[in-house]
């Protein structure tokens, strides 16, 4: 066993697998570039139930719960959110609220964020589960997944090897359970651009029951107008209806340039045949 001052990694060696706990982020991203198929591991949300239920057995976890870097929460002078990527959602909901409190041009973009962690499981998951594992676990029926692709978020990555990386969270997954994160790299904060003050969002999620449940569809739908009432921007994200966290592009493009309008919706609503569920999904639980 290493050192376990406060100042060291903590290095724990069992029979079956061993365990680091680096205390810096430089440790964290050497410890990942030697060990690019271990786990990460900071509530355990996801690799604890894997392990009891899947009896899946990984050789090397390691949890960066004590690079304060990760767990770092701020806004730049221009409304920029950067959400480091070990906070707990409960933590990072109770810090949106104060943050939307003092700067009331962040409330419509927090609302979209904190709706969706309100319905995301119980207390106990929500302060555990970290924000860059619910992101890189890759659900298809992500609660949080859809809003970070609406708000046009940047997933900031970073290796020891080539530094950091921004990638939009729109590029960001690739399949099911698939990501652009390369074995070496860490998602270590979620960057979140200033909405227009003109600009809609509101976020969405359909269960069997919206509390402590998991989600049948989700969604996150942003509007941004012009002065003139016209839709200069739209975005439109859901998850549960493909592999992955999709766009229903073809319903955005019919809307932008026009009035949002009863009609001009239904029109949107027509073209989006592309996120349709089909009858048998999730045996006709939604229709």
């Amino acid at each position: 066993m290493r050192d376990a001052s406060v100042d060291s990694t903590l290095h724990l060696r069992g029979a079956r697998s061993e365990w680091f706990a680096p205390r810096t982020l430089d440790e964290l991203l050497a410890l990942r570039q030697e060990y690019p198929d271990s786990r990460i591991v900071v509530g355990n949300t996801e690799v604890g139930v894997e392990q009891r239920f899947k009896h899946a057995q990984y050789d090397t976890l390691i949890t960066p719960q004590h690079v304060p870097e990760l767990h770092e929460l701020s806004v730049s002078d221009d409304g920029t959110l950067r959400l480091g990527g070990a906070a707990d959602l409960t933590r990072i909901w109770a810090w949106l609220d104060e943050a939307a409190a003092a700067n009331t041009s962040l409330r419509e973009t927090v609302r979209a964020i904190t709706d969706q962690i309100f319905w995301f499981s119980g207390t106990s998951i929500r302060s555990g589960a970290s924000l860059a594992g619910n992101i890189v676990t890759a659900s298809p029926i992500s609660d949080l997944n859809p809003v970070w692709v609406t708000l046009d978020a940047y997933f900031v990555l970073r290796s020891a090897a080539r530094g950091e990386r921004r990638v939009k969270a729109c590029k960001f997954f690739t399949g099911y359970r698939e990501t652009a994160l390369e074995p070496d790299e860490l998602l270590v904060a979620v960057e979140v651009p200033p909405l227009p003050s003109t600009a809609v969002v509101r976020s969405y999620k359909q269960g069997q029951r919206r509390e402590d449940d998991i989600a049948i569809v989700t969604a996150c739908y942003r509007i941004d107008r012009g002065d003139d009432g016209v839709v200069t921007r739209a975005r439109f994200a859901l998850g549960g209806v493909a592999p992955l966290t999709v766009r229903a592009k073809d319903a955005e493009k019919e809307l932008v340039g026009k009035q949002f309008t009863d009609e001009t919706f239904e029109a949107a609503r027509a073209r989006s045949e592309d996120t349709r569920l089909n009858s048998s999904h999730w045996n006709n639980l939604v229709c």
